[in-house]
């Protein structure tokens, strides 16, 4: 018969911790890095979707025909710019600098278009955020681009 002190008691049961908080340490690291990997690929999988319908889209309108259409509506522009801004793509900052850049799209619309853009981060807070919390971001985003926009395409048609 072995009698154990109380502090020996103590050692025993403080040494039983640790080990088992290694065990959970290490089930924990575990779990997380496929809880990445799971939430990696699901984005990647999101993205690549949304740049494929994107890429049909320009494919079968046409570049022209929406620079046709753009030019046509000048003080809409900010607006449609805007919404492009909001595909969750670096794609879309691209199509309104390259619109800027020759001409078909004002500075007003290029600007509220990237201000909206934010690559990724868009598709991210649609798929992580409470659909409210997104609604009131993403309104307070579109407005305030939009009204960016207006105002700077206002503003240089008077000069």
């Amino acid at each position: 018969l072995h009698v154990r002190s109380r502090r020996q008691r103590q050692m025993c049961i403080r040494d039983r911790g640790k080990e088992e908080k290694e065990k959970d340490h290490k089930h924990g690291a575990k779990q997380l890095i496929i809880h990445s990997l799971i939430h990696t690929l699901e984005a990647f999988l999101y993205i690549l979707a949304v740049n494929a319908v994107l890429n049909v889209v320009i494919y079968y309108v046409g570049e022209q025909s929406l620079e046709n259409f753009l030019d046509s509506v000048k003080y809409l522009q900010p607006i449609f710019a805007a919404i492009v801004g909001l595909i969750p793509s670096c794609a879309a900052s691209v199509v309104i600098a390259r619109m800027y850049a020759i001409g078909s799209l004002s500075l007003g619309a290029a600007l509220s278009g990237l201000c909206v853009s934010a690559g990724i981060g868009t598709a991210v807070l649609i798929k992580e955020n409470p659909p409210k919390n997104t609604v009131v971001v993403l309104s307070l985003l579109i407005g305030l681009s939009i009204v960016l926009g207006e105002a700077v395409t206002l503003i240089s048609s008077l000069f």
